[in-house]
């Protein structure tokens, strides 16, 4: 997965396309990044996503990759790792990411896992997000950087195709108004969306609002 998905987004770059990557899952993103560091040593990261998703890989509750992507990139779990695997792995600096919208501090602190507060080069989370702060932020990031985007980032009131709600969370104004901010700031070189889960939304009335505020951020 990750060798196809580095592959797909430096053929677009290369075309002088802009990806936008539509996956299932969240460690898409490890591709994508490792495409961007064959571009420039220290890629950067603007991470939207309801959790933190740097669970030691032994301790992730639910054996996904989805608990971890973010800490195999910053490279956090080297040790208990396949040398195959850390072989494809990028390498991406905490300074040079920047997380917007966690909100599972408590969780991480039930099962003793540290939170990246304090180690990246922000940790906004819903409460303390504001569209200027955002826009400063991704401004600050070394190019060409990611924009990664879990839809879980979203309450469950406005959606609720997730498979790990949480309480709390953004509006689809909310996360609109990230996007736009996000999408208009220099050095963006792709964009990845992830998590629908279409047994939860029978009347796909999820599914409408997703191409709703793809077409929005894109327009």
């Amino acid at each position: 997965m990750i060798g196809r998905v580095r592959q797909a987004v430096a053929a677009a770059r290369g075309g002088g396309r802009f990806p936008l990557l539509i996956g299932g899952d969240c460690p898409v993103i490890v591709g994508a990044l490792a495409a961007l560091q064959a571009e420039r040593a220290r890629p950067g990261l603007l991470f939207v996503d309801g959790h933190e998703d740097a669970w030691p890989p032994r301790a992730s509750p639910t054996g996904e990759a989805a608990d971890c992507e973010l800490g195999l990139v910053l490279r956090l779990a080297d040790d208990d790792l396949d040398p195959g695997l850390r072989g494809v792995l990028p390498r991406v600096r905490a300074a040079d990411v920047v997380a917007v919208g966690p909100r599972d501090a408590g969780e991480l602190a039930r099962a003793g896992v540290p939170s990246l507060a304090g180690r990246l080069r922000a940790l906004v989370r819903p409460a303390e997000l504001t569209v200027e702060g955002l826009a400063a932020a991704a401004a600050a990031l070394p190019a060409p950087w990611w924009l990664h985007t879990d839809l879980d980032v979203l309450s469950t009131a406005d959606f609720a195709a997730v498979d790990y709600p949480q309480p709390g969370g953004l509006t689809w104004r909310q996360l609109s108004q990230v996007t736009s901010a996000a999408l208009a700031a220099g050095g963006c070189a792709g964009w990845s969306v992830c998590i629908y889960n279409p047994d939860l939304d029978p009347d796909r009335c999820g599914a409408d609002d997703i191409i709703g505020y793809l077409t929005d951020a894109l327009r």
